[in-house]
């Protein structure tokens, strides 16, 4: 929930409220000068009216809060959040009408403004249903920066200023696009065989075979009695459907990632070819850092790309081992494709051509 630290009221008259104060201004000179009572009434009202309005609406707008809601706990980066904007009005008297509402996501310039089309009593919420955009990957929350309203009369703008910050939401990599097959510098010949930590079944079967079962799956590879067993659906895979599995390894050494940009690009690229890969059923998990992530289903794969998303680069020495190893490739830099999956990159001036 959001928490409101302090509120600044502002008031500007708005083109037709200046316009109304000065006619009501010369209406008044004419009067002391013709000496007709029409204008003086006219002026009056109309000088009344402007300042009025002025008083009005900051009392109006002085009794508004508000709360920004996120109810997802995940997101993509470039794509919109469903979260809400809890209007409160703590006035006695005065209605806050049609209120215009900003956010800025972080500590960033960028505002997104959400209007309000309605009117909130006294003592009274409304809620407001925004979908407002994140740019950028990581732990991020929304600040209410200011909130704006004519009232009555449209004759001044009055803004109200909030010191305020939502519930924060973990943003994953932005997608982008490239072709998956084309980043495999060294195509391995080999297959990495699943580790053997389901349960047993009454006829021996290769552990490398079993595996939990993924939508799209045929139904007629499914084995129930392991699945009784194991309290979900596995499925056990003919030997000629058999795929290679691998297990990718990450490095946030700035040897490797000399420049920022580059290691977002990478990121982005990860983040797709992880989901890609679990498709193909030809990924055991990730390696980021020496800390292992396995990737075997949608649960899994959330966990990685939260990892993912908090990822910087780090001064910590890269670790290469002595050789490549069977089912083992090393996410590297490349000038042309963004990425590349070496089983064993030779040098590092290689990998930072």
């Amino acid at each position: 929930m959001l928490e409101v630290s302090s509120a600044k009221v502002s008031r500007e008259l708005s083109s037709s409220g200046r316009l109304c104060l000065n006619l009501g201004l010369i209406g008044l000179v004419f009067y002391f000068v013709l000496r007709i009572e029409y204008l003086a009434i006219v002026s009056s009202l109309a000088i009344a009216a402007t300042l009025a309005s002025t008083l009005v609406a900051k009392a109006s707008l002085k009794g508004l809060r508000a709360e920004v809601i996120i109810r997802r706990r995940r997101v993509r980066a470039g794509e919109p959040v469903s979260a809400q904007i809890v209007l409160s009005n703590r006035n006695r008297l005065l209605p806050v009408a049609y209120p215009v509402v900003d956010l800025r996501e972080g500590d960033e310039r960028r505002i997104q403004r959400f209007r309000y089309t309605g009117i909130v009593p006294p003592h009274a919420k409304a809620t407001l249903p925004v979908y407002p955009l994140v740019h950028f990957r990581g732990e991020r929350n929304f600040n209410v920066v200011a909130a704006y309203s004519f009232f009555p009369f449209g004759f001044v703008e009055t803004r109200i200023v909030f010191e305020s910050v939502s519930n924060t939401v973990l943003v994953w990599p932005q997608l982008a696009r490239f072709p998956i097959d084309s980043i495999f510098r060294e195509p391995p010949s080999f297959t990495l065989f699943n580790g053997g930590d389901h349960s047993p079944s009454p006829n021996p079967i290769e552990a490398s075979r079993i595996r939990d079962y993924n939508v799209g799956d045929s139904k007629r590879f499914i084995n129930w009695k392991l699945s009784a067993k194991t309290d979900k659906l596995m499925v056990i895979e003919s030997r000629q459907t058999k795929k290679e599995r691998y297990e990718l390894h990450l490095s946030t050494s700035a040897e490797i990632w000399r420049f920022p940009p580059n290691f977002e690009r990478m990121l982005k690229l990860v983040s797709i070819l992880a989901p890609e890969l679990l498709k193909r059923r030809c990924l055991q998990g990730v390696t980021i850092d020496n800390l292992f992530y396995p990737v075997a289903d949608q649960i899994q794969l959330a966990r990685f790309l939260d990892a993912l998303s908090l990822l910087q680069i780090t001064d910590t020495p890269i670790e290469l081992p002595p050789s490549s190893r069977k089912g083992h490739l090393w996410i590297m830099p490349d000038h042309k494709r963004g990425i590349a999956l070496a089983s064993l990159p030779t040098s590092l001036s290689m990998v930072n051509r």
